[in-house]
């Protein structure tokens, strides 16, 4: 059997390399998004501040990641020059993890960089995932990136 924090470290690192994709804005951004998609699993969850929504497949992600993208990289947004720079893993059972993602983004419309943290919940999947990962993502605990982003734009947020 995988050991749940390893599993969910490769994870975390899988994920920010695709994170890092969006930073290119020479690969279209439905590449970027059908690429992070595939580490989200079905009927996963994102929790911000209090709104609860329940997405059902890879698409509705897909669409959710390329819909923020492009609005990011327009004229007067931050741009999408987004790195994952910081990870911890906590196993909460030998099936899951929660991990603590630190993201980083440094603007292209001449702000001042900034950070936030979102908090994943990492299941991990008999047999894996069909990306041949042993899990994915089933939740995220996304508060810090919306009120960072709503600092800086209070009219998109």
């Amino acid at each position: 059997m995988v050991n749940i924090t390893t599993a969910a470290k490769a994870v975390a690192a899988g994920y920010a390399l695709a994170i890092s994709h969006g930073a290119n804005y020479s690969i279209p951004l439905s590449t970027v998004a059908d690429e992070v998609s595939t580490y989200f699993l079905p009927n996963y969850t994102s929790f911000t501040l209090g709104t609860i929504n329940p997405l059902q497949n890879q698409s509705g992600i897909a669409a959710g990641f390329a819909s923020l993208y492009e609005l990011w990289r327009q004229e007067d947004q931050p741009g999408t020059k987004v790195h994952i720079t910081k990870t911890k893993v906590r196993a909460v059972s030998d099936q899951s993890a929660l991990c603590w993602l630190t993201y980083t983004i440094h603007p292209t419309n001449g702000m001042e960089k900034w950070s936030w943290t979102n908090v994943y919940g990492f299941r991990m999947v008999e047999n894996g995932t069909g990306a041949r990962r042993a899990g994915g993502w089933e939740f995220v605990i996304g508060d810090q990136e919306h009120q960072e982003y709503a600092k800086r734009f209070p009219e998109t947020s």
